[in-house]
C-alpha cells in the first residue's frame, strides 16, 4: 500500500545545448580513438565520429567553432550519425566485438542525447514567472433598508413653498365663497328684491 497520495508525473531531463556539445566532443574522440583497432568497420567508426565532431563544431551555440547550421539542423543530423554508428559494424562485417559494443553504445548515448537536449533558448526568467493577480473588484455595498435623507430647505426654497401654500389657501378660499354666494341666490324666490334695489 503507498503511504501517499499518487506521485505527480516525472518533469523530463533537459540539458543546456552547451552540454550536448562536450559530451558530443568526449564521443566524437572515443569513437574515433577506437576506430585505429576497429578492424574492417575502422573506416564506417572513423567517419561516424569524424561527423559527430564537425557538427558539435560548427552549430550555432556557446561551445562551437563556426556558427554554420541551426540547432534544429544539428538535431536533425544527429539523427543521421545514429543510423551511422549503428550500420557501420554490421555494413563493414566486422568481427571485432567491442568494436561492435562501442558503435552500439554510442548511439544509444547519442539518442538519449538529443531526446533530452533544450533546443530552443529558454524563456527569459520574468517571463516564466506566473502573472500578477488582477486586483479584486471592492464589494457592492448591500442597499440600505433607510430611505434617503433629505436636503435641508434653503431660506428661498421654503419661502417660495410657503408663497404657493398660502395662494393655493386664498385661492380655494375665493372660490368656496364664490360656490356659497351662488347657492344663496339660487335658493331665494323670484319675486324677492335682491338687497339694494328700488320697490
Amino acid at each position: 500500500m503507498s503511504s501517499g497520495g499518487a506521485a505527480g508525473p516525472k518533469e523530463k531531463i533537459r540539458l543546456a545545448l552547451w552540454t550536448h556539445q562536450i559530451v558530443e566532443y568526449l564521443l566524437a574522440a572515443l569513437i574515433i580513438l577506437q576506430s585505429i583497432n576497429g578492424g574492417d568497420a575502422a573506416p564506417f567508426i572513423a567517419a561516424a565520429g569524424g561527423l559527430l565532431f564537425l557538427l558539435a563544431a560548427v552549430t550555432a551555440a556557446p561551445v562551437s567553432i563556426a556558427h554554420w547550421i541551426s540547432p534544429r539542423v544539428h538535431r536533425v543530423l544527429d539523427l543521421v550519425v545514429i543510423i551511422a554508428l549503428v550500420v557501420a559494424p554490421i555494413v563493414s562485417g566486422s568481427t571485432d566485438v567491442l568494436a561492435w559494443a562501442l558503435c552500439f553504445l554510442a548511439a544509444a548515448a547519442l539518442a538519449w542525447l538529443n531526446w533530452h537536449t533544450q533546443w530552443t533558448r529558454p524563456a527569459p526568467r520574468a517571463a516564466r514567472l506566473p502573472a500578477p493577480s488582477p486586483p479584486k473588484a471592492p464589494a457592492p455595498k448591500p442597499p440600505s433598508s433607510e430611505p434617503p435623507a433629505s436636503k435641508p430647505a434653503s431660506v428661498g426654497d421654503s419661502a417660495r413653498a410657503l408663497g404657493a401654500k398660502l395662494d393655493r389657501t386664498t385661492r380655494g378660499a375665493s372660490r368656496a365663497a364664490g360656490r356659497l354666494y351662488g347657492r344663496s341666490r339660487a335658493r331665494r324666490p323670484d319675486g324677492e328684491q335682491r338687497p339694494g334695489t328700488d320697490t
